[in-house]
């Protein structure tokens, strides 16, 4: 029995080989894409809007929980919350204090200074004793009274021309 399938006459010649092995190279040559070298351009493109997309979804969802949180807060805390922010404002509106003064307004704008800084912390040791849940009609009087007096002082500053505007 002939063990043998093909025969010598069956098998490529070298001119044939040298054919054969030069199409199959032009056949597996990897194509190169043009954006940023992908070989795979339609999954990485999903992939890009996948992203884009839980992206703006989780910002939406942060922005939404913040607001349903800030709106859940009592009227007290709201308004503890405006006080601060108008007092906030208003410290970056009006400018810096300079430096350079006649000796006539030195000792009033330091004793300014210096009420100032009594009140600011008042009002922190008033906030940190009450926490966040603790705002009795007491206290809230008694904030609502310093953020009054702090701000009266800050305009009577700009009324007196005590600072640069």
């Amino acid at each position: 029995m002939n063990d043998r399938f093909y025969s010598n006459e069956d098998l490529p010649n070298g001119e044939q080989k040298r054919r054969m092995w030069r199409a199959l190279r032009r056949g597996t040559r990897r194509r190169r894409s043009l954006l940023m070298f992908v070989p795979d351009l339609p999954s990485f493109s999903y992939g890009i809007a996948a992203s884009v997309i839980v992206y703006f979804l989780a910002v939406g969802v942060l922005s939404t929980v913040r607001s349903s949180i800030a709106g859940a807060q009592p009227d007290a805390v709201r308004l503890d919350q405006a006080y601060q922010l108008a007092i906030e404002q208003f410290e970056r509106v009006v400018p810096r204090v300079v430096a350079s003064r006649s000796a006539s307004s030195g000792p009033s704008l330091e004793a300014r200074q210096a009420e100032l800084a009594q009140l600011n912390t008042a009002i922190a040791e008033l906030r940190l004793a009450t926490g966040e849940g603790d705002l009795s009609p007491l206290k809230q009087k008694r904030l609502r009274q310093l953020y009054g007096l702090k701000l009266q002082i800050l305009q009577e500053m700009i009324e007196n021309a005590e600072v640069e505007l």
